[in-house]
């Protein structure tokens, strides 16, 4: 009893030791500020790749009263958060730095925050989130947010960085000649890196169905890069676009051809007159690849597309389909037109092909062409086509072709009877000698007035 007496006695001694002399390690922050209140948080760093938040795992982070800098107290935080007590009331600031590299970026990027916060005396904020903020980028860069007229970020949209308006220009639309091309990610978002510091134009589509915003309006707007190293942000508005037309060009096999010439005319006259040469043409650009050139910012009035491509010793086209199809664009919808092209046969014969217009070169269709190398017997039979070597009618868009003809020189009478009226090239007729090389095709427009 008296053993249990003494153990018990010992034990009460130690206790009184341990509660004397053991005491509760302060926080380190009251060290240097001594208070009473307290802070919680994360740290994020701001990724302006995918416009989120994402959590900064170790970094330094330092708080000091503003104005007196060299109080500070410095945590080194591993899992991005902190949990701070012992601050007085005042006004302080946060300072943090980290290198972050984006999954998106080719190299690291430092962020930084300097962020100020107010305390009172016993006060907790339990919510003081620090968001750094890229301060030095690798490369000149260039983050763009996308957005409808509302303000609301569009996702999939298409943008082209172009470094002058003429590229821009003609390949609007296309992305063709882009010097940088991407797509915006969900939060509207795409991000260029390796820029020059010069001005950029960027050209940004989007398509929802038949309807296609863009802004085609205002593309031609200088975005400059204005610094190498901090991070340039800029943001594009798009509205409903004016008319477009999107090709897609295929082979007789249905395969999508890419790198195919496509020249859009509103004139089937200069169509035909410059068919595989693309001069003349309001638009022309050359196919992706997926086989897709859109054009934008047309009328609504009929267009026709030449298409060719140069494949080996071949050339495939869609010429004998080029005219019979005008496509008319729809006002603020994107109209999609399929177009075939086959393997063209080389011109083995001497021919010649005839495009007969009105004075204002309206096409004219069912109109009489006769065909002579005697300039007597056409002065004689004008307006008969007796005695003529060949002759036919025109076709629906003002065109006949000649074929198996000789390498010599013709002359062309044509005339159409329209109600009353009389046309004719008479006073022509007589003066333009048509001359032919063998085994060539030559096209020529006649014009025939009252």
């Amino acid at each position: 009893m008296k053993l249990i007496s003494k153990v018990y006695l010992l034990l009460l001694v130690l206790l009184c030791f341990f509660a004397l002399t053991c005491k509760k390690s302060p926080d380190p922050a009251t060290t240097f500020f001594n208070g009473t209140a307290r802070i919680k948080g994360a740290i994020y760093v701001r990724n302006f790749f995918t416009n989120t938040d994402d959590s900064a795992k170790a970094v330094t982070v330092t708080f000091y009263k503003s104005g007196n800098p060299a109080v500070k107290y410095v945590r080194q935080l591993t899992d991005g958060s902190f949990d701070i007590s012992g601050l007085t009331g005042g006004d302080y600031f946060a300072d943090a730095q980290y290198n972050f590299k984006p999954a998106a970026a080719t190299k690291g990027i430092l962020f930084k925050a300097h962020q100020p916060f107010t305390l009172a005396d016993g006060e907790f904020n339990p919510e003081l989130d620090i968001r750094l903020l890229p301060d030095s980028t690798a490369t000149p860069t260039l983050q763009l947010l996308v957005k409808d007229a509302k303000g609301g970020a569009i996702s999939n949209a298409q943008v082209c960085l172009y470094a002058d308006v003429n590229s821009l220009a003609a390949n609007r639309g296309t992305c063709g000649g882009s010097l940088k091309n991407g797509t915006t990610n969900s939060s509207g978002i795409v991000v260029f890196e390796g820029l020059q510091q010069i001005s950029y134009y960027a050209s940004v589509s989007f398509s929802n169905g038949n309807t296609i915003l863009s802004n085609s309006v205002n593309d031609i707007r200088a975005i400059k890069i204005a610094s190498t190293s901090k991070l340039n942000i800029d943001s594009i508005s798009l509205t409903p676009q004016g008319n477009s037309l999107t090709l897609l060009v295929q082979d007789q096999g249905n395969a999508n051809v890419v790198g195919a010439n496509v020249c859009l005319y509103s004139d089937a006259t200069l169509l035909v007159k410059y068919r595989g040469k693309c001069t003349g043409s309001l638009m022309n650009g050359v196919t992706n690849g997926q086989g897709l050139i859109t054009f934008s910012g047309l009328q609504n009035i009929p267009y026709y597309a030449s298409v060719y491509q140069l494949a080996g010793t071949d050339t495939l086209s869609n010429k004998g389909n080029d005219l019979s199809n005008p496509i008319t664009p729809q006002a603020g919808t994107l109209v999609t037109i399929t177009i075939k092209l086959v393997k063209q046969v080389p011109v083995v014969s001497t021919s010649l092909r005839v495009t007969v217009t009105d004075a204002f070169l309206g096409l004219m269709a069912n109109t009489s062409v006769c065909l002579y190398t005697d300039t007597t017997l056409l002065v004689k039979y004008r307006g008969q086509c007796s005695g003529s070597l060949k002759s036919g009618v025109t076709d629906v868009n003002g065109i006949l072709t000649f074929d198996n003809l000789q390498p010599i020189t013709y002359y062309l009478s044509a005339y159409k009877v329209a109600g009353k009226d009389s046309l004719n090239n008479k006073g022509t007729d007589t003066g333009t000698p048509v001359k032919l090389s063998a085994n060539t095709l030559k096209d020529i427009t006649v014009i025939i007035k009252k």
